[in-house]
């Protein structure tokens, strides 16, 4: 915990070395990755590896790091309070992983279970750790912007492209996979087979990872988790467990693998459509078409779009006509004006 640590680790240590020692935390032989970004927290050493953009340089740091706190609006020093509790909350999120990745693996020993998505272990844990800074940005110079977690895992521990990939679109889908994970009652009755599959298109084979997050994070939110009773943890993993059955049940998983029934030139030529960007309306329905309907035909989607194509015509027609009324009760509207300032005129 010596500050002249610190402070050797951010000067004399590369973004490269650091990267590598935490790759061994993190998938190392008989590594726990958990307790090891747990430890590092301890030590406060999260600042050292998972480091922000320097203070003074043409990085600068952007967005709520709470709700209703905006970074930005604080000062230095509690800048760096704000951090070490941050630090604090993504120990606290992280040291549940192993719970939750080893029921997983248990599901997937089942029999029904056996080909379902498996998850990436270290992406899922540095996502959970920097589950706390995703609604920060970097904005650099030219005022590009870069989620924080992203310019950490790229520029402060020089992790791959794919890796900056992989958890920038975990991060980002992560809190609407809480907000189906929280209304779940462990039943299908109010399980939303297109937004769910809407979602898991999104994620791919992230989507597990974003369930176990969304179920932790869930976990923490809740107020009977200040005491972090054996039950309540239990009962959260359970729930977890049965979602995860749902989705195999359904049928859902590897649903952004399949093939679509009618390809874009089909679709232009069947509904008689311009060539541009409205293909992808037409694409993006077609997508919820088949999630809807697994069984469904080619004839069927055809059927299903015409009748999209016919509504939305309908829609653009009353459209245009209140548009024509409006602009119409406005030129009379201005040539009653003018003829009573004529009026006005000649009385004068």
């Amino acid at each position: 915990k010596s500050a002249d640590v610190h402070n050797s680790l951010h000067v004399k240590v590369s973004r490269e070395r650091v990267g590598k020692e935490l790759e061994g935390v993190l998938s190392g032989k008989n590594s726990r990755a958990s307790a090891g970004l747990e430890l590092i927290t301890d030590l406060k050493l999260a600042g050292c590896v998972f480091e922000f953009p320097h203070d003074g340089s043409s990085n600068t740091v952007e967005g709520e790091l709470e709700k209703d706190v905006e970074y930005n609006s604080l000062t230095m020093g509690e800048k760096t309070q704000a951090r070490e509790q941050t630090w604090l909350k993504s120990a606290n999120l992280t040291k549940h992983t192993s719970t939750f990745l080893n029921a997983f693996k248990q599901m997937q020993n089942s029999s029904t279970a056996q080909n379902m998505t498996p998850v990436d272990a270290r992406i899922f844990h540095l996502s959970t750790f920097l589950y706390p800074l995703r609604k920060l940005n970097v904005v650099d110079a030219k005022e590009k912007i870069t989620p924080l977690p992203s310019y950490i895992i790229r520029d402060s521990i020089k992790f791959k492209n794919k890796d900056v990939q992989s958890i920038t679109c975990l991060l980002a889908n992560v809190d609407d996979m809480r907000d189906i994970f929280t209304t779940f009652s462990n039943s299908s009755d109010n399980f939303c087979r297109l937004r769910v599959g809407l979602l898991m298109r999104n994620l791919k084979d992230l989507w597990v990872s974003a369930l176990l997050l969304a179920g932790i994070v869930d976990m923490h939110r809740k107020e009977y988790f200040q005491q972090e009773t054996v039950p309540e943890i239990d009962a959260c993993v359970e729930k977890v467990s049965i979602f995860l059955q749902e989705i195999q049940r359904q049928g859902l998983d590897g649903c952004w693998k399949d093939r679509p029934l009618m390809d874009g030139k089909a679709i232009l030529k069947t509904l008689g459509l311009p060539r541009g960007p409205i293909i992808g309306h037409y694409l993006q329905e077609q997508t919820k078409f088949m999630l809807l309907n697994p069984l469904g035909t080619t004839d069927d989607c055809e059927i299903h779009l015409k009748a999209v194509r016919k509504r939305d015509l309908e829609i653009e027609a009353e459209e245009a006509k209140a548009k024509a009324e409006a602009e119409a009760d406005a030129e009379a509207q201005n040539s009653s004006d003018v003829c009573m300032e004529s009026n006005l005129e000649k009385n004068g």
